[in-house]
């Protein structure tokens, strides 16, 4: 019997990252398009506190901008044909019922 083995080759700069969503559609090669993003509370550009008589730091005053937006911070994208977007499917179901529990919305 022929065999063949698959060798996985990272890049140094190779990292896990966490996404909290996906947005995207076909493209106009008709390929599947995601990006991935992790959504998060903006960061104030700057916060104003008291400072107590002994120096330390105090109650907050204000922070800028007030009007605090969610951010989704587009972390990375992927286009795949319609076949590979199958299995790709096909092996997160796999991974979903491996993790086992139910939620009504899961199942259909």
């Amino acid at each position: 019997m022929d065999t063949i083995k698959f060798k996985y080759v990272f890049p140094d700069d190779y990292k896990t990252e966490q996404i909290t969503g996906v947005y995207g559609g076909i493209t106009s090669c008709g390929d599947i398009e995601a990006h991935f993003y992790y959504e998060h509370s903006a960061l104030p550009r700057e916060m104003e506190f008291e400072v107590t008589e002994d120096g330390q730091l105090g109650d907050l005053v204000k922070v800028s901008p007030a009007d605090r937006k969610i951010i989704r911070s587009i972390t990375n994208g992927i286009t795949m044909r319609r076949e590979v977007a199958i299995s790709f499917r096909d092996w997160l179901d796999e991974k979903i019922r491996l993790m086992g529990g139910s939620h009504d919305s899961d199942e259909q």
